[in-house]
């Protein structure tokens, strides 16, 4: 080892550029170490990565089915079409023979039918006979009345001597007061109004609703014959617009009546001919259309829609509580051709109010298609202006509240079904579905098991090099040449006398002639060289050293050698 350190020290003593290089080299290295060590405690151990804790979905989706009237365009074509005949205005009424006549009887059937289920539906029917008097009165006679729910049907007989009596009776009067003589006249001639009066009250589930239906049966008495009335049936659709949002229904009444002939009077309608009555009524047959095609407002008896929503989440939920409200906007269409124009008028109904849902679910309502229509063209004559086309948009708003294990759930899903309605005619998108999803974010704390290890093994670098760095550095302080004797004393001298020593290559010979004077010290060679004013020569040699004097023919001299 010890010849391992005079090795590295002659090394740095013969070549001090090789101690300078290994100096600085060390040097840089530590110091690279200790920026590696600064970097390696400066790297985080642990920190904070966002991560998806909750992946959750909202799903929405409309349907529909439009409820067509009959008509010839979807329907088959017919064998023949119906032609007009210039100048017809209306089906000429049926005409009975009194004589022919032994008894009558009406009835009056109805049938309240809500577009989604009601309860404690009650009905009251009130049927009337206005009777219109020859001389321009007119007095009311009541029926028949009866109660029932959903539906009712209600007979009596139509007895016209009754009404004759009235009439004959009041005639009478009149022409009392008038003081002229009253005769009874053998033919009676007058209008008679079957009317009925249907009061309706039924509970939707959030509110009552009341409603009247009036339908009217003229039939004219003619002395000897009664003409009958040929509009018998009434079909009526409403809709309600309460504090809860839109109910839609309808009505649909239908008169029918009964005549008896004296079976000893059959030339006119034949032997075994004894009743006579108009054609059944039968319902027109509605046609289910399906989504996605053109449909005519006019035809339209009802559209029947449905909004379904699912809430999928990959983690366990609790507390899942939706609320729900679906409403219709029915707005002037926007120009956009004109920026920032403003907007001209917007309405917007409930159909749905707002409804608490637990789960999957799937809400039905009905959307009355001609009142929209209608209430376009009463907003135009309102106004004044009005467009082709008009918006039309259904929104379904579900507002989901959840509870899972790394947080609530708290969002509003907004579904929309847009509608263009024009003067004749409705269409729909075709999307009906939309999906939204969403996450709720946290963070997770990581920790890097290289960060220790980056630690350990710099620290160790820093010591070794450490270590290296003071090795070099304390080998190049003391890596000095060896100095004799002879060369301290030369130093030493030269150090303190600079300016009577001179160094030279050689000395001059000594003469034969000369005295050499052997010199015991250096010091005392010094004194003489100052008594004389001489300077001191000085020759380094290997092995020794010689200072000398020379003053004329003598000469002093000290040899200091190994």
């Amino acid at each position: 080892m010890r010849l391992y350190i005079k090795f590295i020290q002659q090394a740095f003593i013969d070549n001090p550029r090789l101690k300078a290089v290994s100096v600085i080299v060390t040097l840089v290295l530590l110091l690279a170490s200790g920026y590696g060590v600064w970097t390696a405690y400066a790297m985080p151990l642990e920190w904070e990565e966002p991560v998806t804790l909750v992946n959750y979905q909202h799903e929405g989706e409309f349907d529909y089915r439009v409820f067509i009237r009959p008509g010839y365009i979807f329907s088959p074509p017919p064998l023949s079409l119906p032609e007009a005949e210039p100048g017809e205005e209306e089906e000429e009424r049926p005409q009975y023979f009194l004589n022919l006549i032994e008894n009558m009887e009406v009835s009056f059937n109805y049938v309240f039918t809500p577009d989604y289920p009601t309860s404690l539906t009650s009905i009251d029917v009130y049927i009337v006979a206005i009777i219109d008097g020859p001389s321009g009165w007119q007095k009311e006679v009541p029926l028949k009345s009866k109660s029932g729910d959903d539906h009712l049907n209600v007979s009596f007989p139509l007895e016209l001597e009754d009404f004759e009596d009235i009439v004959d009776d009041v005639e009478e009067e009149l022409l009392e007061d008038d003081d002229e003589e009253y005769s009874e006249p053998d033919e009676y001639v007058y209008d008679l109004v079957i009317e009925a009066r249907v009061t309706v009250s039924t509970y939707t589930g959030r509110e009552w609703v009341d409603d009247t239906f009036v339908q009217p049966m003229e039939i004219n008495v003619d002395g000897d014959t009664v003409g009958w009335d040929t509009e018998l049936n009434l079909f009526q659709r409403r809709n309600y617009w309460g504090r809860y949002g839109g109910f839609s229904y309808k009505h649909t009444g239908n008169f029918s009546y009964s005549i008896w002939l004296d079976e000893g009077k059959p030339a006119l309608y034949g032997a075994g001919v004894t009743e006579l009555s108009p054609e059944p009524y039968w319902p027109p047959l509605i046609i289910s259309r399906s989504p996605g095609e053109v449909y005519f407002p006019r035809l339209i008896d009802i559209m029947k829609s449905s909004f379904s929503y699912h809430f999928i989440c990959d983690q366990p939920v609790t507390d899942l509580v939706e609320e729900v409200e679906v409403t219709a906007i029915l707005k002037y269409p926007e120009i956009e051709a004109i920026p920032g124009y403003p907007e001209v008028w917007q309405k917007t109904f409930t159909l749905v109010p707002k409804t608490q849902k637990s789960g999957n679910f799937t809400l039905e309502f009905p959307v009355d298609i001609n009142y929209f229509s209608r209430l376009t063209e009463v907003i135009r004559e309102e106004i004044g202006m009005g467009a082709p086309t008009h918006d039309l948009t259904i929104n379904a708003e579900v507002h989901t509240r959840a509870e899972t294990q790394f947080g609530p759930i708290d969002e509003v899903f907004t579904h929309t079904l847009r509608g263009a309605l024009g003067t004749t005619t409705i269409t729909w998108d075709k999307e009906m579905e939309k999906s939204e999803p969403a996450t709720i974010e946290g963070t997770k704390t990581v920790t890097d098991p290289d960060v220790p290890k980056y630690r350990l093994w710099s620290r160790v670098l820093l010591g070794v090099l450490l270590f290296v760095f003071l090795f070099v550095a304390w080998h190049a302080i003391w890596a000095r040449p060896v100095v004799s004797k002879i060369e301290q004393e030369a130093l030493r001298a030269k150090k303190k006398h600079r300016n009577v020593i001179v160094d030279i290559a050689k000395l001059p010979a000594a003469q034969r002639e000369q005295v050499v004077i052997p010199v015991g010290s250096l010091e005392e060679l010094i004194k003489a060289a100052d008594s004389l004013l001489k300077p001191v020569l000085h020759q380094a040699q290997a092995d020794k050293h010689t200072y000398c004097v020379i003053d004329g023919l003598t000469r002093y001299e000290y040899i200091s050698e190994l």
